[in-house]
């Protein structure tokens, strides 16, 4: 016999559910000999059952007998479920807000939903809403769960970049680029970095920038999360060799060939690629004769440019200031006061 089911229904866990004679059924098993799948009555314990070819809709074996007195599908109900789950199946496709579709759904069904009641409403709300918060992602729940899921996601910029360089799950450090940012990165002489401790992600204790100061701007390229605040982290984040080369700029251009060669060169790895970078420093940077000599970038003077703080607003004096910010004289009287002291 075949059977045209009108109402196809679709839970919250993605399974159909089909409605006969005013019962709901849902998909239990497949019937090898019968090519069919067996749909099986939603009450635990009633029996009835029917077999249903998934391609013809034809009913090839009916058992809906149901041995247990429980009660049928309102027309009310059924109205509700087949609204319900049409909303579910646009959430699917759309990316607006659950309400947004809902009042959509309204407004284009008035005649559908005006035996509604408010109870009714808040209903469907909250079904869409499990709904659409089923599709989404487990969230992590501790640090070593943020580390495996970012190893296993692909996370593109707007450009079609790949945006993570870096996830070190032993270190539990994740670091954020890309190509492009780290050729811009390779194409200046001056970097600055700046520790975020008070805005972080969640299960990190720190945010590490590396900026560049570009066409009076400071444009960060380089995002670290570090579990800690510890020396040994950022040792690991960068290495212990790279951190002292690039603590060179920080010399008098006369200390800087000596330095090189005696401290750093005796302690670099022995390693084929940073064998390759000393000699590259060494032709453009360090040799006197350089393109690029110590002379140009070396210097112990205390400049503005050493640092992003000139960006950074203090904490301190933000707390201080309690007024509306037109009253500039206050503001001056805050920033006097703490310069001064």
């Amino acid at each position: 016999m075949e059977y045209n089911f009108a109402h196809w229904f679709l839970v919250k866990e993605k399974k159909n559910l089909i409605l006969y004679n005013n019962h709901k059924y849902y998909k239990k098993d497949y019937v090898k000999y019968l090519d069919a799948f067996k749909w099986q009555c939603i009450n635990k314990k009633c029996t009835a059952k029917i077999n249903v070819n998934q391609a013809t809709n034809q009913i090839l074996k009916n058992e809906s007998i149901h041995n247990v007195n429980h009660g049928e599908e309102t027309n009310k109900s059924i109205i509700k479920n087949s609204f319900s789950n049409g909303l579910k199946r646009k959430s699917e496709d759309e990316l607006e807000r659950p309400s947004k579709i809902i009042n959509r759904g309204i407004l284009n069904n008035p005649e559908v939903t005006k035996t509604f009641t408010s109870t009714d409403i808040n209903n469907i709300y909250q079904c869409l809403y499990r709904f659409r918060r089923s599709s989404y992602p487990k969230l992590p729940t501790n640090l070593m769960e943020v580390i495996n899921v970012m190893s296993e996601r692909q996370v593109k910029t707007v450009q079609d970049e790949d945006f993570i360089l870096l996830v070190d799950s032993g270190n539990k450090i994740i670091c954020f680029s890309t190509n492009l940012n780290l050729k811009l990165l390779c194409s200046v002489d001056k970097i600055f970095v700046n520790g975020t401790l008070t805005y972080c992600a969640k299960y990190f204790l720190q945010l590490f920038t590396i900026h560049i100061f570009k066409n009076g701007h400071y444009v960060p390229l380089v995002y670290f999360l570090l579990p800690d605040k510890y020396k040994d982290t950022y040792a690991r984040s960068f290495g212990n060799w790279l951190k002292l080369v690039f603590g060179l700029p920080l010399l008098n251009s006369e200390e800087v060939s000596d330095c090189f060669t005696t401290d750093l060169m005796s302690i670099s790895l022995d390693d084929e690629r940073v064998g390759k970078y000393c000699d590259y420093l060494v032709d453009y940077y360090i040799d006197e004769g350089a393109k690029f000599n110590p002379r140009i970038w070396a210097s112990r003077e205390i400049t503005s440019e050493r640092t992003t703080n000139s960006c950074v607003f203090s904490l301190k004096i933000k707390f201080t200031i309690n007024k509306s910010s037109s009253q500039h004289f206050y503001m001056y009287t805050c920033f006097k006061y703490k310069n001064t002291n």
